[in-house]
């Protein structure tokens, strides 16, 4: 089966590895900023601990799987990336919660395998930007949606451009076409491993932007209805919440 552009992202991660880093999403302004901002939407929904049961699309590392189930969340963890699944089982181990981890090896654009209204809340920490192409976001929408309870929340944290592509995106020649990213350059980026910081080079993957205007009409066109947005600061990124209608 021929992989998909998404999967690349496992490529990342093993390369980031492979220079002696951790852990890639270690960043600590950027692991603050979604601390805080995942604190401010648990407010805003009112979640309760010991009682919601709360799903992570795309969840990496697990770096926010530790404090959602510290603070008694029922979660569980779904990624297509080996490598990030166990560094994310490493991670609950460390925190000593290891016991209580809960993640599943899978593409999250299909969330088939799970009951229908079974979740209460949802985060999705920048894995909807991942999906260029349209049927492949309609797709896990439409999945999340589904699992859903009526009226639960997600949070999502996405890359953000003012004035963003608005038409449509029907393959990943289309996508490549319209952005004309750059996928071969090794990229120079800092990772922080335990603390200090290392120069890495990694390869660069497909991602796509959006504007407020953007996310709330495929909010809509999905199932969801935005209810709060804001533009992040410290990155080109956005954080929004939508309500399951």
């Amino acid at each position: 089966m021929k992989e998909k552009y998404y999967q690349a992202y496992e490529g990342r991660y093993r390369t980031v590895y492979s220079q002696g880093v951790k852990y890639w999403s270690d960043f600590p302004w950027e692991v603050q900023e979604d601390l805080a901002g995942l604190n401010s939407f648990l407010g805003f929904v009112r979640a309760r601990p010991g009682v919601d049961r709360i799903l992570e699309p795309g969840c990496g590392e697990g770096h926010l799987a530790v404090p959602l189930i510290q603070k008694g969340f029922d979660y569980l963890g779904v990624d297509l990336a080996p490598s990030a699944l166990k560094k994310a089982r490493s991670r609950l181990k460390e925190a000593g919660l290891e016991e209580r981890a809960r993640f599943v090896l899978h593409d999250a654009t299909d969330l088939s395998f799970l009951p229908a209204g079974s979740f209460d809340l949802a985060v999705d920490n920048k894995f909807l930007h991942m999906l260029v192409v349209d049927r492949d976001r309609q797709r896990y929408l439409t999945g999340l949606r589904r699992v859903l309870k009526p009226g639960s929340y997600v949070l999502f944290n996405e890359l953000y451009q003012e004035g963003a592509y608005p038409g449509p995106v029907e393959s990943f020649k289309q996508y490549l076409d319209i952005f004309k990213p750059d996928l071969t350059t090794m990229e120079e980026r800092t990772a922080y491993n335990e603390g200090r910081e290392v120069k890495v080079r990694i390869p660069r993957v497909p991602a796509r932007p959006k504007d407020q205007a953007g996310y709330a009409r495929e909010m809509e066109d999905n199932g969801f209805r935005m209810v709060h947005f804001e533009v992040l600061e410290s990155y080109i990124g956005c954080r929004f919440y939508a309500r399951r209608e």
